[in-house]
């Protein structure tokens, strides 16, 4: 992103990097670019390296008009069960690397995020791991990933994460918002919680800035009935996947058009599962094959 130390028009600032920075003769391939608040603008580019060199070439020719950085990526993660008990986490991503070197070895994004047992049977592990949406999809329809000697299966895990803290969304660490209560939306600890009322924080919040008549009366963990969760999702997989759109809040009883931007209709709501099976899962870009036996 690059964004003006002082607020003006989008075009000025697309002129003043055009102006500053030569893209063809760097080499630098831009796939997209998007107009944001103030005047800044978003740059995509076709890989990493192409990003960096970017923002350091804007850097050094903007930076006393601009603050330029990139931002942060959204990436799919993919959740592997069946590990053998015997791994610990860096023997697990040498393996699961060396073994399956055909999906993993050109992965721009290899970034293992959780190691942790299964509840019902401590010897069997389990991994959640974020890649690149290109490996992404060549893991998917591999339908199964070799460990050790085990085929672990494999669980679409691109979900939106709540901070345990304000209970909002997308961050779980260094929160500096207050802290609230995910059973009645005070401001306490929820286990300090002594209110028989419950409240979500996050769809009261919905509720209150754009004025769409939904339930609150849940806990903001209840994410059958969280329509905060089910809307942050559906903006999460829209980012991530391209999947259109599936909720149309022009369509929700006391919407008010001049509140938030129009989203384009596609149909009626659609809840997704955060640990249910590729092989049932409904993508819009990929027919994911059932999983081979074990």
């Amino acid at each position: 992103m690059i964004k003006p130390k002082v607020a003006q028009k989008a075009f000025q600032t697309q002129e003043d990097l055009l102006r500053n920075v030569d893209l063809l003769n760097e080499n630098i391939s831009v796939t997209n670019s998007k107009k944001a608040k103030d005047g800044a603008i978003i740059v995509g580019c076709n890989n990493i390296e192409n990003s960096k060199k970017l923002k350091q070439l804007a850097a050094d020719k903007l930076s006393n008009d601009y603050d330029v950085f990139v931002l942060r990526s959204e990436h799919p993660r993919v959740r592997i069960v069946g590990i053998p008990s015997c791994l610990n986490k860096e023997s697990f991503m040498s393996y699961l690397k060396s073994q399956n070197s055909d999906l993993l070895a050109d992965a721009t994004e290899y970034r293992l995020l959780n190691f942790w047992p299964l509840k019902k049977n401590k010897k069997i592990l389990q991994a959640t791991v974020q890649l690149d949406i290109h490996t992404y999809k060549k893991v998917m329809k591999a339908c199964g990933l070799l460990v050790g000697i085990n085929i672990c299966k494999l669980y679409d895990d691109t979900t939106v994460t709540r901070c345990f803290k304000c209970n909002g969304f997308d961050h779980k660490t260094k929160c500096p918002r207050p802290v609230i209560c995910a059973l009645c939306a005070g401001e306490h600890q929820v286990n300090t919680c002594h209110s028989g009322a419950k409240v979500c924080s996050n769809c009261r919040g919905l509720k209150h800035m754009h004025g769409f008549d939904i339930s609150v009366d849940h806990p903001a963990w209840y994410y059958k009935s969280c329509f905060a969760f089910k809307f942050a999702e559906d903006k999460l997989r829209n980012v991530v996947f391209g999947e259109p759109v599936r909720i149309d809040i022009s369509k929700i009883p006391n919407f008010k058009p001049t509140d938030v931007q129009s989203v384009p209709s596609t149909s009626s709501v659609q809840v997704f599962n955060r640990f249910e099976p590729l092989s049932d899962f409904k993508s819009s870009f990929l027919d994911r094959p059932q999983m081979r036996p074990m």
